[in-house]
């Protein structure tokens, strides 16, 4: 079926559109954020959604052409802007769509919705890639959908949906057995802290003591940073004591888990957004197994990420420093220019990436950017890689002004990043993949200008 709008004014359209190889068209696939926050002009009309294809611009055909050429037909026609679309029998974005559907309802969504979805035939066996291409999309900054999808991405929630209840019950009782096994055996030290001793042997009562004293000044460096994580957010203050500590029982459950890691500064900013997600699910039951269910979808990403918080693997390709290389290798490949100037001025790589790394970008965004930027990045199969590429695609974003700064003020922009739209970054991040790739016709094209 074809049929057309017309677009009276020149300027941006904030239509988010992908090259279909297979049928050698350009497809919707999402809208552009405003800046006065409503639909854009496409939008607006609410005749176009994702699948359908635009194939002629005013009386020009955009048939046969190549992926560049028709951006610059669609850049250059003249206005008022005759627009032709055709939408296929069958909608090859139809999964995205009916997402899109549900994101922008009123949050009181069932899993039989979700299900029909993302499970083929009916069955319950989640199809994972359709769970990653529409994760990498993002939802709405209040998505219902969102909190269930980073279980899955996160590989708490295993695909078969049948297994839930009984998975769920495993878990959520094994992170209570946690609990109880390294909070509640011994009291919190104060005056009765030794009675947990019990008639022990001295030598063993020391060795608890030491113990005791370890844990105590563990929990002390994990409430220290949990105090500081996005305190201007109502979900961390105030009220949000529960939350904290909350935090502090799964960082501490952590780190007693895993000695050869402990706990590092960082962490608080990965683990609190990943529950603020899980516990702001519109589903009441869900919403209450926030605790545990954060605890293990933290402990699954801090398996990809671990070897960059352990202080041993630093300097090793594997840790920190393999990565903030990785990011300087990048931009030296990408911006010879940029990467000489940074490299004259002596600007090292460590003073800006190694927190981007370790907090997964969480200080340089606000909440809601943060938690849309992790839609993408928890998709991704190779998430480090993915990240690394977001990391040059901020520096090369700054390019212009830094090249005209010395090391103070070249450090201080990077240390301080300024306000983005993560939309944007994304859009330039998987063009800067696909072309390491080699994939450019296959390389999603956003139309952003």
């Amino acid at each position: 079926m074809s049929f057309s709008i017309v677009v009276e004014e020149p300027g941006p359209l904030y239509v988010r559109l992908e090259y279909d190889g297979h049928d050698s068209v350009l497809r919707v696939n999402g809208w552009d954020p405003t800046p006065h926050g409503g639909p854009g002009p496409v939008e607006i009309t609410n005749m176009v959604r994702a699948g359908d294809a635009l194939v002629a611009v005013n009386t020009a055909s955009l048939a046969g052409l190549s992926l560049k050429a028709s951006v610059k037909m669609i850049k250059q026609a003249a206005s008022p802007r005759n627009l032709t679309f055709y939408r296929p029998h069958f909608d090859h974005n139809f999964v995205s769509d009916r997402l899109n559907d549900l994101d922008r309802g009123n949050g009181k969504i069932g899993w039989s919705k979700l299900h029909n979805i993302l499970c083929e035939d009916q069955e319950n066996i989640i199809n994972e890639s359709k769970l990653r291409e529409l994760s990498s999309r993002g939802f709405s900054d209040s998505s219902p959908i969102r909190p269930i999808v980073w279980r899955l991405l996160l590989q708490y929630l295993p695909k078969d949906r049948s297994e839930w209840p009984a998975h769920l019950t495993c878990q959520r009782g094994l992170y209570q057995q946690f609990v109880r096994e390294f909070l509640h055996n011994c009291t919190e030290r104060g005056d009765s802290r030794w009675s947990c001793f019990g008639d022990a042997p001295v030598m063993i009562q020391t060795s608890m003591w030491t113990q005791q004293q370890h844990d105590f000044e563990l929990k002390q460096e994990i409430h220290k940073d949990i105090v500081r994580t996005c305190p201007e957010h109502h979900f961390f203050e105030g009220e949000g004591a529960i939350q904290r500590q909350a935090m502090e029982r799964i960082l501490f459950i952590y780190a007693k888990l895993n000695p050869g890691v402990r706990y590092v500064q960082g962490m608080n900013e990965v683990l609190g957004i990943i529950f603020y997600v899980l516990a702001s699910d519109p589903s009441e039951e869900w919403g209450a197994g926030a605790e545990p269910d954060a605890f293990f979808c933290f402990t699954n990403i801090m398996g990809e990420l671990r070897d960059v918080y352990i202080h041993s693997l630093d300097n090793s390709d594997v840790g920190l420093s393999g990565k903030m290389s990785r990011v300087n290798e990048l931009l030296r490949h990408h911006d010879p220019e940029l990467w000489k100037h940074l490299n004259r001025n002596q600007l090292d790589p460590s003073y800006y990436s190694l927190r981007w790394i370790t907090t997964l970008l969480a200080r340089e965004f606000t909440l809601p950017d943060t938690i849309r930027l992790w839609d993408t990045v928890f998709s991704k199969i190779a998430r480090v890689d993915f990240l690394c590429y977001f990391c040059l695609t901020m520096i090369l974003a700054q390019r212009e002004t830094l090249l005209q700064g010395d090391f103070s003020h070249c450090m201080y922009l990077l240390q301080h990043y300024p306000p983005s739209d993560p939309n944007v970054l994304l859009k330039q991040t998987h063009l800067l993949q696909q072309e390491a790739l080699g994939d450019h016709e296959s390389a999603s094209i956003m139309w952003w200008t």
